[in-house]
């Protein structure tokens, strides 16, 4: 493989043809190597299909890459940069395996006879779901109930909901603003609470 600088990174990969291809190529080895290491079979659960899952993220990360040239800030080596970039589309990929491995039948989770116990005994729990009910929409009451009571992904969220994932970005963006105004104009808790929340 080519030693090549950052400057060369980019040079190869913004261009065309032959030293393109060869660059694409050289990048693929890399992360490939990289995060087959990272997470091997003793990391991996056997529940996941290993082999699958790096080919994907491999697939993901030089799409991302390409996409994304211009973020690049040279504060780091362009590699790092780029590894960065794997290790969190690895991370997705198989936190989404493992949920699709252990998913209930039912598209979403259902809140059990157990939690409605509890929310019906605190008091605090009751006023979070009236707020809910309140301030949000059926899907919007869904998708964070999934994601927060359940830790189901936000990609297989948005996936079960038939939404383009920037348009369920921007429906849970709408919901977490809606929260906290509420919460503010409530006078409950203080910003800093607000904020520690991570609504």
């Amino acid at each position: 493989m080519r030693q090549r600088s950052n400057k060369d990174w980019l040079d190869d990969l913004n261009s065309t043809g032959e030293n393109c291809s060869r660059a694409l190529q050289d990048l693929h080895a890399v992360i490939l190597g990289s995060i087959s290491y990272a997470f091997d079979e003793t990391i991996v659960p056997k529940t996941i299909n290993r082999n699958a899952a790096i080919d994907k993220i491999v697939s993901r990360t030089l799409l991302y890459v390409q996409q994304n040239l211009g973020q690049y800030d040279e504060r780091s080596s362009f590699i790092t940069w780029v590894l960065k970039i794997a290790v969190r589309q690895a991370f997705l990929e198989f936190r989404k395996q493992k949920w699709q491995a252990n998913a209930p039948h039912s598209p979403f989770p259902e809140i059990t006879s157990e939690l409605r116990e509890q929310l019906q005994g605190n008091p605090f729990l009751q006023y979070l779901h009236q707020i809910f009910k309140d301030e949000l929409s059926e899907n919007q009451r869904l998708a964070l109930r999934s994601m927060v009571m359940f830790r189901m992904p936000k990609e297989e969220v948005a996936r079960q909901l038939g939404m383009k994932f920037c348009d369920y970005f921007k429906m849970i963006h709408d919901a977490r603003l809606r929260l906290k105004h509420r919460l503010e104009a409530d006078g409950i808790f203080s910003e800093e609470d607000i904020e520690n929340l991570q609504l």
